[in-house]
């Protein structure tokens, strides 16, 4: 993922997956790889890699990724295993839970900071596609 503000670009190779500007998505997502949320997801995302929460998009629920990057708006509960970066014109409604968390200037955030590492889920160690398998 591109350190830069305002980008997002999966890596050559690695998996991702993009919910589009008008989609609207319902429930938990099991995923490998980054995550780029353009429209409206309900529901929780869990993936080993990146979560990128664009501006104009809405998640709510639960987010537990690798990194956690909000320019759009989350309500509910974050996750970073490695940081949650709240970008100018992002706002986060809930938990935050990291071992590095960045409210930038611009970003709104109203809840809960709890630093450290997050509490134990369930991790994606590996990802088979089960019509391989």
């Amino acid at each position: 993922m591109s350190k830069n503000p305002g980008t997002f670009s999966a890596l050559a190779g690695s998996p991702w997956t993009q919910l589009g500007p008008k989609s609207l998505v319902r429930g938990d997502l099991i995923l490998a790889g980054d995550v780029h949320v353009y429209g409206r997801f309900e529901g929780t995302i869990f993936t080993d890699g990146e979560v990128w929460v664009a501006q104009g998009a809405h998640v709510e629920g639960g987010i537990h990724g690798s990194r956690v990057t909000i320019e759009g708006t989350a309500r509910g509960h974050l996750e970073g295993r490695e940081e949650v970066v709240v970008r100018p014109g992002g706002a986060v409604f809930g938990e935050i839970y990291a071992p590095a968390i960045r409210v930038l200037a611009g970003a709104r955030f109203m809840g809960t900071r709890i630093p450290g590492s997050p509490p134990d889920h369930p991790r994606i160690e590996s990802f088979q596609n089960p019509a391989n398998a």
